[in-house]
């Protein structure tokens, strides 16, 4: 089963793919993908069709001894558990069956393979997976007089976080997971894996929403950072540890773990390409962007060697991911070529007869877009076809591209009407229920309308108008739920930052630059017009400084601005 290129769908529901998981207490990172475009995202050929699994290169050195009488189920169990931190949870499967057709008695093995049928923090529990993850660990319990006591107590412990449907809620059977690991955790304080399954199940009980607003993690996440913590003290090259502690900060304001986590992951790991672009979510927060391209220019190459043109099942989404990062990085560069040829490569993997099942397709397929509006790419935005009625949300994208292009021409009467069309698109509820990340698209909608009407009221003439616009789309931009690469990829503050240069209003323009370079560390776009601000208010040094703080962010760019944006 290909990402984009669907042929067997699985438990198809497609109306609301959000409706399935809202009283789970679970976020889904793809909310659409888990529903609307397969139901069981790991699915996978039946055993008797696939190829039997290889000890893979690059797998790094991690080591759970377990009660086998097989050298090679060792190895292989070695290499499933490291692809479970991996997030690849497909292959995770494959090496815990080869695990067993090595030794039929690895209770370990049918706990790997219950543990990756189970919930991740992008992948609610659906009844499909845990009916498989009930039957595999029920296998582990009949094989517990085998094994070591250590062993019993991690597959016991699991066995309670699954049910054969007659006994227990989800949230009921997740409290008796977190119970039993917590105490196994206590009983091995040395074990990082111990510590980082606690860790995980915790962190599955609120996926994504790990900080409050200002920042600071919620009191639930910080015992899971002490969890991690604790991992992490003696064995600071555990791959699962330090993968979930770059998820647990990443969306907060202090990045200080989640950063010694990034420098070290990629080469504990180096053949799993999820586990190389992990380090890209703390780097483009704290604008080391080049860096955040490499990881992901490395991920790529490593999943197009081991899967070539597209993964299958939900690790085909973090392969797509991985392109996506690219695109957003090469826009913070200024390296439009870079951008748009990445945006192009990810829409052009989607099947377009499968548009209408799954909104994260549609997102997809709206990078170029965003790209072409970035780059000021105006004559090839107009190009762009109508996606058409029944495509509400691409439509809503694509008539505020068009009117950022026409605004820019000088074209205004087909700017308003372009805005008219949005803006009465904005209103559907259909854009309500859609979700393509963890805010549903009317808020995404929201903003891009936001920004057309206030680009539009300012280039005709009504000043106050349009930056009051604007001061409100960077309000609706701030309260959209943080995801990576962000949702509204088209900073508002940079539009409303250049508005306030062209009145002179230099330092509340500088004050709107600092705030974007806060959460948008050492961008080129707003260096500039940090710079074009305190040259303003003739603050020769301070502008000089800056002067050579753009050159360098710019020093790889493809393109020369005048301003914040185009």
């Amino acid at each position: 089963m290909k990402r984009f290129y669907t042929l067997l769908l699985v438990s198809f529901v497609a109306i609301n793919p959000f409706t399935k998981f809202r009283n789970t207490g679970y976020i889904p990172l793809f909310p659409s993908g888990p529903v609307a475009f397969c139901g069981n995202l790991r699915f996978a050929l039946p055993d008797s069709l696939q190829p039997p699994a290889k000890l893979l290169s690059g797998m790094g050195n991690l080591n759970h001894p377990i009660s086998t009488k097989s050298e090679l189920s060792q190895k292989f169990f070695n290499q499933g558990l490291s692809l479970i931190y991996g997030f690849n949870h497909n292959e995770a499967i494959r090496s815990f069956k080869q695990a067993i057709s090595n030794d039929s008695t690895c209770a370990m093995a049918y706990w790997g393979i219950a543990y990756a049928w189970g919930p991740n923090i992008n992948m609610p529990m659906t009844e499909a997976n845990e009916k498989t993850a009930y039957q595999a660990i029920q296998k582990a319990k009949s094989l517990v007089p085998t094994v070591s006591k250590k062993d019993a107590e991690f597959i016991n412990a699991l066995s309670l976080r699954y049910s054969d449907g007659k006994k227990g809620s989800r949230k009921d059977l997740d409290s008796l997971y977190i119970r039993a690991m917590k105490n196994l955790a206590s009983n091995y304080p040395d074990d990082a894996d111990a510590q980082t399954l606690y860790a995980d199940a915790l962190m599955n009980t609120f996926p994504w929403q790990y900080w409050e607003a200002s920042g600071k993690l919620k009191p639930k996440a910080e015992e899971v950072y002490q969890v991690l913590t604790l991992a992490l003290k003696d064995n600071p090259d555990h791959v699962g540890a330090n993968h979930l502690m770059i998820h647990l900060v990443e969306g907060s304001n202090d990045l200080t773990a989640g950063l010694q986590s990034a420098r070290v992951l990629a080469s504990l790991m180096p053949g799993a390409g999820h586990i190389v672009h992990m380090p890209s979510h703390i780097y483009i927060r704290t604008g080391m962007f080049v860096e955040a391209e490499k990881s992901n220019v490395d991920a790529v190459k490593i999943d197009e060697a081991m899967y070539g043109n597209m993964p299958d099942g939900m690790y085909s989404m973090y392969y797509s991911h991985n392109i996506h990062f690219l695109t957003f990085t090469a826009n913070m560069l200024g390296q439009s070529n870079a951008s748009l040829n990445n945006a192009t490569k990810i829409a052009g993997k989607i099947d377009k007869r499968q548009l209408g099942e799954n909104v994260f397709m549609q997102e997809m397929s709206l990078v170029p877009m965003y790209s072409m509006v970035r780059f000021g790419k105006w004559n090839q935005v107009l190009e762009q076809p109508d996606p058409g009625n029944e495509y509400p949300y691409m439509q809503a994208i694509w008539h505020f591209a068009r009117g950022m292009a026409n605004t820019r021409q000088g074209k205004f009467s087909a700017a308003a009407t372009d805005l008219k069309k949005l803006d009465s698109l904005r209103k559907l509820d259909t854009l309500k229920s859609m979700y393509a990340s963890l805010d549903p698209v009317s808020n995404t909608v929201t903003v891009a309308t936001l920004v057309l009407k206030g680009q539009l009221s300012y280039a005709k003439g009504d000043v106050n108008e349009g930056i009051k616009t604007l001061m409100e789309g960077v309000k609706s931009e701030d309260q959209l739920i943080y995801n990576e690469p962000p949702t509204w990829p088209l900073p508002v503050r940079e539009y409303l930052g250049v508005a306030l240069l062209k009145t002179k209003n230099y330092a509340a323009a500088e004050k709107v630059f600092r705030e974007d370079l806060k959460r948008h560390p050492d961008n080129g776009w707003s260096l500039l017009g940090l710079q074009q601000s305190l040259t303003g208010q003739q603050k020769t040094s301070e502008s000089q400084q800056l002067k050579k703080q753009f050159e360098n962010a710019w020093r790889n760019a493809d393109v020369k601005i005048q301003a914040a944006v185009f």
